[in-house]
Parts: structure tokens; C-alpha cells; sequence
């Protein structure tokens, strides 16, 4: 008997598999692994028809990827049938934007698309050029009318700074400007009811908004809306108020505008086939509001199990609701919002109650988790009602209980030390004591009273991520391994990155005198007034010359001619050797040694690499340039560093014990929209995306959570009213969670050997962990192998006498029948007369009178009956893949049949060509199936018959 709290729900959600499931699923509850368990249900039931309908959308590549290993490693367990295996690799698991590029891959013909390449790299740039260009132009010029008398409030700098949304564009009707009456705004009533001490803030509020009033009137060209946040919350109340009105009406012109935009910047990336990463999801649904796509697309009756469901935008749920016709099933955790910038919890709840009350809907609750223990979970369910109270849009706090019984675990409140504080510290000195504070504090704790295992399992959590910097700092000063995971999105973020692309972009381009200058700002320390007084106001100065009289511009001079003629992997070397450039990296103060050696060492193999493929100086400069904005990859855990990350970044992972320094720090917030004023309801959707970013940080540990009392260098003040622009965790716990934040132990014990305590040593004393020396003969040996890659498709012959015209992009019906006939010999059976399967077939195909025609010629002819004798085993599109000397051969076989006794193989390749001569096919095709046979040769050792099935004709063509 199951004596857990949620087990009937937990049966449920992995049983009934037709029934569509709403799964609230808090931290640490296990949904992985009901997902896991109830895709292995569907494949027990009814693979050969479930499977390969079924989508499970997950929010990274690496969940989709750990889900799908999973399932395999369960399929191996139990000795699954081959069938099975067969049927699962035809599931879809991935994110959402790669299911709709295979969507798009499909079925982009309909909508205009001639190819679906990958998402462009630089978006940014593209924005740019589209600005730039004759399209874009007229884009804005299209803007400003839309603007209308609008665009004197609105700064078109900043409106055109990023390029607008491309959800799903609706038609508004901008109003005209709205009546607004000042006169409650600038009574005398406002003076009187305010306090004493905040009378004069009325009373300059009231300046402001009488000189705005008067601006508006004259004619003066821009006249953005005032901003002001004093006076007390009787005078902020009127004035929010008074300029709502008008900015309801800016926000709808600012909309009208962005949309204007956005059409002409989306039919120019259409036309050129550039698309970017979000264009998969528009064009998607594009797609699906297509009357024949989308009619298709339907018919395929998807059905799909959606995973981190909270954080997932408007648009994509539109997509995945319409194409499965409601055959969803959603797992998530509200409480664990934290992406408002692109996800509304709101349109979650709209999409949860859609789902709930349809016939096959149903909501579901976990509440029992495996992470934390019971005594961590007796504070969160102490705090977490008044966190999230589900009031005013908030979510309701779910109660959690520990399946761990063998330990309490424990949470600790650290007060920090109050004679490193007096009543003057400076904000900044502030900020690094308390760090010092928390390096200190881990020193004397030691691994075993966190009960951690290695001090990778001991994590700091912060709000933000210049945060962590002056904590990592701290952290290597007292002899710490560090590792952090927020500091660095972008490739360009890194240093050693930006370095290597300005020293080598400036070797190739000797003349860039912008680059050239920082160049000697960032990397040689050369002062801004140097600078200036060298130039003189003539940046055609700052070249690099042998003559130079500058030094650094001296050297670079000397350089850039030393390496002009040499090999790419060895101007580089010479220009880090010359330049020292490692060792003034080394040098940063707050830059981790491990991971500038790392990042050096991965360009060196890189510079091999673009070597290889002949790339010279310049074109490795550009190389780099291009990349600069692209996403880094994610850091491997080190072994024995503590590991520093952002209370956002840390969503879905674990530690044994985790920190949460700067509890009574202020956390600011920038402004996201210059255009706008923001409105109070938005510092009130902060706060509470901030009380879910804090529950996400109070239950990441498994052992210990440890939360500093660093009230004393950061005054608290309580949260009575209206919307503070900053808060800090402190300030949104609420009294019930500050009463029991309050009643914490500040001593930690050991329990159950967690781990041994870092012996302590001096700074001086620890060794410097250094990467092996660079071979650059095994690196170029390595470089010149790299395998290529050879799709036997791509050996087709290709028609070069079809018209490339426009026109032909849309006339889809022949592609279509090919994926309706494909379709329909990967689910045939071949087990005698199955008629009315294919009936039911029929009625998805997009000619069914060629189809009835095709398919009762296949009826006839021999192969089938070979097929339908029961001698083979098929494999409807079996993968293959295997290397072929220097390459990798790889491709998909429509169809493989292994005879059951006399070991030799059938390929066949099904071929909707419109053709009079069977010899057309073996030209275009034959070296394509050749591919196929001779790797299936070799991996198998047998004989391999192989010939084209062509449809039209009724015919098989042996190769």
C-alpha cells in the first residue's frame, strides 16, 4: 500500500493516458520521472499508433535529451520488443521551437517559405540592416505616421533600439488624445494631506506637472512624460491618476507603430528566408491559420505532454492547443513563474482553466518531494503562505512534505558579525564586508557542519548577478575554488573573448582607429588622457607603425607586420607571446584563473581549426566578430569549487547545501521600456515575481539552507503600501516568514558524515590548478581530421530544368502527396487486405484520386506481395549511420526488409515522381540508394537488394 499524500494522483497521471492532465508539480516532486513513466504507459498500450503522434515539449535540449535516455534506459530494462524502439524514435521529444522547425521543414511551402534554414546567429545585426536598408526606411517612416501626434512623447531612438515582437499582430484603432483633468493633481488639498516632512515633494511634484501642462500646450518638439516617485502615496495615487489616461494612449500609438514595423521587417526576412528564432513559433502558427496546412496539421492528431508549462508564452500556447485540437497534458509549477519578460502567468492560468474544463480535462497536484528534507520544508511551509498568498494575481502556496525520513536537515540564520559594521559604511564597502563575512563563515563551517559532500554541491544564491562577483572575489581571496555560472551569457562577455576579437581584428584591420583605441584602453592600460593628448584631436594618429611613438602602438605595429605572412595558428601564437596577453588576463582582479585558462586554451584549438579550413587572419577576426554576440556554452561542474549562481539561473537544480547572502540588500530594477512610463500595477508584478524567485531559492537544498542576517549593513524596512521601486527578499517575506526566519538556529551541526572540512590554509599555500601545455603538432593533427559530414540525399541528382520562379513555392501538392504516401507505407502493416485502413487513409491525402489510383497499382505488383509474404522483418525508416574513410555517412531508409532465413536484405526506396522512363529515377536517385546499400553492406556483412519503388509507374526499378 502507498501511504504518500499524492499517490492516487501520481497513479493517475501515469495510467490514465487518455485523459488530459493539468499537473501542479513543485520543487523537487519528481516530474520527470511521471513524464518518463507515462510516455513508457503509452508505448505499453498502443506504440505502433500512439508513439509516433506523441510531442513532449520540453523548455531546454538537455531536458529533452535526459527525458528521451531515460525512457531507452527503461525500454533496455524490461526487454522491450524492437517495435517499441522502432515507434519511440519516431516520437518527438525537444523544445517547442524545434518542433515547429520540423513543422516548417514540412509544411513551409504553404506559406512561402522555399527552405527553412537555421535561425539567424545575429539577430541583432539583422535588425540593423534591415533599419539601414530601403524596407526598413520606409518601415519607419510608416512608424512615425502611426504615430501620429504621439511621436512628440516617444523617443525613436529607443523605440527602434531592439525590434518589436512578432506575436501574433491584432488590429487597434489608435484613440485620440484623451481629456485630462489636472485639477485634483494640483490642488492645495494635496499640500495639506500630505506630511510635514513630504509637503515640499508635493510641492515639486506639482512644478513638474504644471511646466509639462505648459509644454504641452507650446510647440515643443519632444515632450516625453514626466516621471516622479515622492510626496507620499496619496500624491503618487492622484498623479498616476492624472497621467494614466495619456499613457493608455501612448501605449496604444507605441503598439500601432511597433506593428507597422514589424510586418514590413517580417516580410522582408520572408522573402529573403532569414528567419529568426522566435520566427519559428510565428510561422507556425502561420501555419495553422493556413486553410490547407492547417487542416493537415490537425489530421496528424498530435498529442502532446508540455513540461515547464509556467514558462511558456501566449503564442506558443496557441500553437500547441490548436495543432493537438486539446490532446494536452501540462506540467509546471506556477509558484516557479520567473520569466515574466516572456511569460505571463496570467495567460498560464487562462490556458490551465481551458484545459481543466474541457470533457477529458482534469487537475492534479504533487506535494510530495525528494529534495528537501523536513526541516528545510517546515520553514518554506511556515514562510510560503504569506510569500504567495494568492491574493491580486498572485499564486497560492502549496504546502510540500519530505519523502527524506532518515535525516531533519537543517536551516540556519547567520548573523553577521556587527563590528564590521558601523553607521557609516558606505553601500560598497557594505557589499564587500559582507562577503568577506560569508567567505569567513564557509572557511570555519567547513563541509561536514554544511553536510555537503564536495563544496561543488555548496552553492551562493543571488537576485542578481553582479552580485556574485564581489562574493567570488571574496571566496578566492580566503583560498576558495570558485565557479561562476550567471557572470558570463554571451561570448563576448567573456574577456578573454573580447580580447582575443579586438587584438586580432585590429592586426587584420591596422586602420580602425575606434578599435585601435580600445585596444589600448582595455588591454594595455593606456589612460584616457593619454589618449587625447596623443591624437590631438587626429585619430588618423592612432595606427600601428614601427615609428609610432606610442609604445603599445608601437609594438602592435612591429606585430601586425611580423605575422602578415605567417600560417593563421602561428601569428597567433606569436601575437599572445608578444603581447603577453594571457598574463595580463590572469592579472584581472575578479576573473576566475580556471576559467581564463579554459577559454584561452578552447580559441587556440579553435585557431587550429579555422586554420584547417584556410581561413586567413582577417577572416578569423571576422570570424570571432560574428560569434561575439552568440550564447556561450554552459560551464561543466568543477570538482571542489563552490558554485555561484543567480537565484533565476538556479531553477531545476540542486545542492546539499545551499546560501542566500544579501537577504536585506535592496534589489533594483531598470527600466524595460524607455518609451513608456511604467504604471504601478508593474513594480506590483515585480514583487511578485520576485516572491516566486525567493520560494525557487529556498528550495534548491537537500541538507542545508543557510540564510545570511545582514540587516545590520542593510537597513529593513517594511513593505506597508503602494509599490516600491526596490525591495529586498527581507522586505517580501512577510511577517510570518520573517518570525520564523527570525526563530532559526545560527549554529550548524553535522549529521551522517557529509563530507571532510577544507583544511585551513593561506592563499599563498594552495596550488594553482594549470591546464596541460598546448601540443600544437597534436592540435593541427586533430584539426586536419575532422570528419565530415555526407548525407547520402544530398547525392541526388538535382533537377536544374525546374523554374525557380516565385510561383513555384507555393504549388505544394506534389511534395505533400510524397508525405502522405510515406506516411502511409510507415504505418501500413503489410499483414493481408487492410482496405480500410486505407480508406481511413484516404481521407487525408491531398489527391485521393491519384492516391486510390497509386495505391491499387501497388496492390498489384509484386513487391508487396514480397512484403505481405511474412518472409521479412521491416523497418520503416530505418537510420543509418557510419564512417566511410574520412567522412560520416548518415541518412534515413524509407524502407528495410531483412529476410528471416536466408539473411539478406530488401531496401526500398519509395520514389511520387511524375515520370514516363524508370530511368529518370535510377539518375536522379541511384547514387543516393547506392549510399544506403553499401553502408547497410557493411554494418551488416549480408547482401543487400536495393531498387526504387516508382509510384506513378507501379513499378520496381532494381539498381
Amino acid at each position: 500500500m502507498n501511504l504518500w499524500p499524492d499517490a492516487i494522483a501520481r497513479e493517475a497521471f501515469v495510467r490514465e493516458v487518455a485523459t488530459n492532465f493539468s499537473l501542479i508539480a513543485p520543487a523537487g516532486v519528481g516530474k520527470t520521472y511521471s513524464i518518463v513513466q507515462r510516455v513508457l504507459e503509452v508505448a505499453r498500450r498502443d506504440p505502433d499508433f500512439a508513439l509516433p503522434r506523441l510531442v513532449v515539449v520540453t523548455y531546454t535540449r538537455r531536458a529533452a535529451a535526459e527525458m528521451r535516455d531515460r525512457i531507452y534506459l527503461e525500454l533496455l530494462a524490461s526487454q522491450a520488443p524492437a517495435q517499441v524502439f522502432a515507434a519511440m524514435d519516431r516520437a518527438f521529444f525537444g523544445t517547442i521551437h524545434a518542433f515547429c522547425a520540423k513543422l516548417l521543414r514540412l509544411y513551409g511551402a504553404y506559406i512561402g517559405l522555399p527552405s527553412v534554414p537555421e535561425p539567424v546567429p545575429h539577430p541583432r545585426r539583422l535588425w540593423e540592416r534591415f533599419l539601414f536598408s530601403p524596407e526598413g526606411e520606409t518601415a519607419v517612416e510608416a512608424a512615425i505616421s502611426a504615430l501620429g501626434a504621439a511621436a512628440r512623447h516617444v523617443c525613436l531612438h529607443e523605440l527602434l533600439r531592439t525590434p518589436p515582437s512578432n506575436n501574433q499582430l491584432t488590429e487597434l484603432a489608435p484613440p485620440s488624445f484623451p481629456a485630462v483633468d489636472f485639477s485634483e493633481l494640483l490642488s492645495e488639498d494635496r499640500i495639506a494631506e500630505a506630511r510635514s516632512d513630504s509637503r515640499e515633494n508635493v510641492r515639486e511634484g506639482q512644478r513638474l506637472a504644471t511646466q509639462w501642462l505648459e509644454k504641452l500646450q507650446s510647440d515643443i518638439s519632444f515632450l516625453p512624460l514626466p516621471i516622479y516617485s515622492k510626496g507620499g502615496k496619496k500624491f503618487l495615487t492622484a498623479w498616476e491618476n492624472t497621467f494614466a489616461p495619456i499613457r493608455i494612449w501612448l501605449q496604444i500609438h507605441t503598439r500601432c507603430a511597433l506593428q507597422t514595423i514589424e510586418v514590413h521587417y517580417r516580410r522582408q526576412r520572408l522573402e529573403q528566408g532569414q528567419l529568426l528564432y522566435s520566427d519559428q513559433i510565428a510561422f507556425a502558427a502561420d501555419l495553422l491559420r493556413h486553410p490547407r496546412a492547417g487542416a493537415v496539421l490537425r489530421n496528424q492528431n498530435f498529442s502532446i505532454i508540455l513540461d515547464e508549462a509556467q514558462d511558456t508564452d501566449p503564442l506558443q500556447f496557441e500553437v500547441l492547443f490548436e495543432i493537438s485540437e486539446g490532446r494536452i497534458s501540462m506540467v509546471g509549477d506556477p509558484q516557479q513563474s520567473i520569466y515574466g519578460d516572456r511569460a505571463d502567468l496570467q495567460v498560464y492560468r487562462q490556458f490551465q482553466k481551458r484545459l481543466c474544463d474541457s470533457p477529458e480535462g482534469r487537475e492534479l497536484h504533487y506535494q510530495l518531494t525528494f529534495r528537501c528534507r523536513s526541516a528545510l520544508l517546515e520553514f518554506v511551509n511556515q514562510a510560503g503562505p504569506s510569500l504567495l498568498n494568492g491574493q491580486e494575481g498572485q499564486v497560492e502556496f502549496v504546502p510540500l512534505y519530505s519523502a527524506c525520513q532518515d535525516d531533519a536537515g537543517q536551516v540556519l540564520r547567520i548573523p553577521l558579525s556587527a563590528k564590521s559594521n558601523n553607521n557609516e559604511t558606505h553601500p560598497v564597502q557594505a557589499k564587500q564586508l559582507v562577503a568577506l563575512e560569508i567567505a569567513t563563515w564557509l572557511r570555519e563551517a567547513g563541509l561536514t557542519a554544511l553536510r555537503a559532500r564536495d563544496w561543488n554541491q555548496v552553492a551562493i544564491l543571488c537576485p542578481r548577478k553582479r552580485w556574485l562577483e564581489t562574493i567570488a572575489l571574496a571566496l578566492r581571496h580566503e583560498g576558495f575554488s570558485v565557479q561562476v555560472h550567471s557572470e558570463r551569457s554571451l561570448l563576448g562577455d567573456s574577456p578573454v573573448y573580447a580580447w582575443w576579437t579586438s587584438l586580432f581584428w585590429v592586426l587584420a584591420h591596422p586602420y580602425d582607429a575606434f578599435e585601435v583605441a580600445g585596444l589600448l584602453r582595455e588591454v594595455f592600460a593606456v589612460r584616457d588622457s593619454e589618449l587625447a593628448a596623443f591624437c590631438n584631436g587626429d585619430p588618423c594618429r592612432l595606427r600601428p607603425e614601427m615609428a609610432a611613438q606610442l609604445p603599445p602602438l608601437r609594438l602592435l605595429g612591429e606585430l601586425a607586420l611580423e605575422v602578415k605572412d605567417l600560417p593563421l595558428r602561428s601569428a597567433i601564437t606569436t601575437a599572445l607571446r608578444k603581447t603577453h596577453l594571457l598574463e595580463r588576463l590572469l592579472s584581472l582582479p575578479e576573473e576566475d584563473t580556471y576559467t581564463l585558462e579554459s577559454r584561452n586554451n578552447e580559441l587556440l584549438i579553435q585557431a587550429s581549426e579555422a586554420e584547417a579550413r584556410g581561413l586567413t587572419l582577417e577572416e578569423f577576426a571576422q570570424e570571432l566578430r560574428d560569434n561575439f554576440e552568440s550564447p556561450s556554452e554552459a560551464q561543466e561542474v568543477r570538482p571542489g569549487a563552490v558554485q555561484l549562481i543567480t537565484c533565476q539561473k538556479a531553477k531545476g537544480l540542486e545542492w546539499d547545501a545551499v546560501l542566500v547572502p544579501y537577504f536585506f540588500r535592496k534589489i533594483s530594477f531598470r527600466m524595460t521600456d524607455a518609451t513608456v512610463v511604467e504604471s504601478e500595477n508593474v513594480f506590483a508584478t515585480r514583487i511578485q515575481e520576485m516572491q516566486r524567485v525567493l520560494y525557487v531559492a529556498l528550495t534548491r537544498a537537500r541538507n542545508t539552507l543557510a540564510i545570511l542576517d545582514d540587516s545590520i549593513f542593510f537597513p529593513f524596512k517594511k513593505i506597508s503600501g503602494g509599490n516600491p521601486k526596490t525591495f529586498s527578499f527581507a522586505e517580501i517575506l512577510g511577517e510570518p516568514g520573517l518570525r520564523a526566519f527570525n526563530a532559526l538556529s545560527p549554529s550548524p551541526t553535522a549529521a551522517g558524515g557529509g563530507g571532510q572540512a577544507l583544511p585551513s590554509v593561506s592563499t599563498t599555500q594552495i596550488e594553482r590548478t594549470t591546464t596541460p601545455d598546448f601540443c600544437l603538432t597534436s592540435a593541427r593533427q586533430r584539426a586536419s581530421q575532422l570528419l565530415h559530414k555526407l548525407t547520402p540525399h544530398s547525392l541526388a541528382q538535382k533537377n536544374h530544368h525546374l523554374s525557380h520562379s516565385r510561383e513555384t513555392v507555393f504549388d505544394v501538392s506534389g511534395r505533400e502527396y510524397g508525405i502522405w504516401w510515406h506516411q502511409c507505407l510507415e504505418a501500413y502493416p503489410f499483414s493481408g487486405s487492410q482496405w480500410a485502413l486505407l480508406e481511413n487513409m484516404l481521407q487525408k491525402c491531398p489527391d485521393p484520386e491519384r492516391g486510390r489510383r497509386e495505391w491499387e497499382l501497388f496492390a498489384q505488383s509484386i513487391l508487396k506481395a514480397r512484403l505481405e509474404s511474412g518472409n521479412y522483418l521491416l523497418h520503416a525508416e530505418m537510420p543509418i549511420f557510419f564512417r566511410e574513410n574520412e567522412a560520416i555517412v548518415e541518412g534515413v531508409m524509407d524502407l528495410a526488409a531483412r529476410h528471416r532465413t536466408e539473411n539478406n536484405w530488401l531496401l526500398i526506396d519509395w520514389k511520387t515522381d511524375r515520370i514516363s522512363e524508370p530511368f529518370e529515377l535510377l539518375r536522379r536517385y541511384g547514387p543516393q540508394l547506392e549510399a544506403y546499400a553499401h553502408g547497410l553492406r557493411r554494418l551488416t556483412t549480408e547482401k543487400v537488394e536495393a531498387g526504387i519503388y516508382a509510384v506513378s509507374l507501379g513499378e520496381w526499378i532494381p539498381l
